[in-house]
């Protein structure tokens, strides 16, 4: 059999008919089936893609125990947190193959999948207290207008022009703009495509000129380009309303 090859994230299908707590097991299966798929990849195929598309899967989980935060037990979501960082952590330094595998047996990779699931499963991941029930049962489209609305509040957070941020700043921004796109992508199908779609896109734009501007290796001038298009992206979405919150979901 031949090995697998790397593939991108799946997008879950939600509907607004789904519970939160519904779409909650059907997100984090997703990523850790994606995660699962693409250690397969790393550890049988020499294939630059594989290490990418793993560590994809792992930062799109945190996203999800980021946006169910307020329903989830932080003893389930930090445990799962904090070994999903270290496997992160391993697949992006840059190092020879056999190493990385190696470091990938010392930390049981293989085993993380099992190990999530189980944390994750039944009704131990979840908060006991009135709201939090509430949330679970109620319907998803609730909780994602709200980890859209936190997600979007803590990207803004950076301010102004980008042009004036510190490096590192950036680079902060780009970190909380990641999770917000992975929030886009999951809950997306709760509203209309013809809203949703152009503002992943746009969102995708604004991740990729970011990282063009502070890439060293970047040729000469498409810095500056890349940084007008990030300075125009980013003042549209800061003064722009929320796509999530000018329509009504569907589904």
């Amino acid at each position: 059999m031949r090995p697998p090859r790397p593939r991108k994230p799946t997008r879950p299908h939600l509907t607004r008919s789904m519970t939160t707590a519904q779409a909650f097991e059907v997100v984090v299966l997703a990523c850790l089936d994606d995660f699962a798929h693409n250690l397969r990849c790393v550890m049988t195929r020499d294939d630059p893609d594989g290490p990418r598309c793993a560590r994809a899967a792992l930062r799109r989980l945190c996203s999800a125990l980021d946006g169910f935060g307020p329903v989830l037990r932080p003893a389930a979501a930090d445990s799962v947190r904090e070994e999903a960082c270290g496997l992160c952590h391993a697949l992006v330094r840059q190092r020879a193959a056999a190493r990385l595998r190696a470091d990938l047996v010392a930390r049981d990779a293989d085993g993380f999948t099992a190990r999530a699931r189980r944390r994750l499963s039944g009704t131990g991941w979840q908060r006991r207290d009135a709201p939090a029930r509430a949330l679970l049962s109620a319907s998803v489209a609730g909780v994602a207008a709200c980890a859209l609305d936190t997600a979007r509040a803590r990207a803004l957070a950076h301010g102004g022009r980008v042009a004036r941020m510190p490096e590192g700043r950036r680079a902060a921004l780009r970190d909380d703009l990641r999770v917000l796109r992975h929030l886009c992508e999951f809950f997306a199908p709760l509203w209309p495509a013809a809203a949703s779609e152009p503002a992943l896109e746009r969102l995708e734009r604004l991740e990729r000129a970011l990282r063009t501007h502070d890439d060293p290796a970047a040729q000469e001038g498409a810095g500056a380009a890349a940084l007008e298009t990030a300075e125009t992206l980013w003042t549209a979405m800061r003064d722009g309303p929320p796509w999530w919150r000018d329509l009504r979901p569907q589904g």
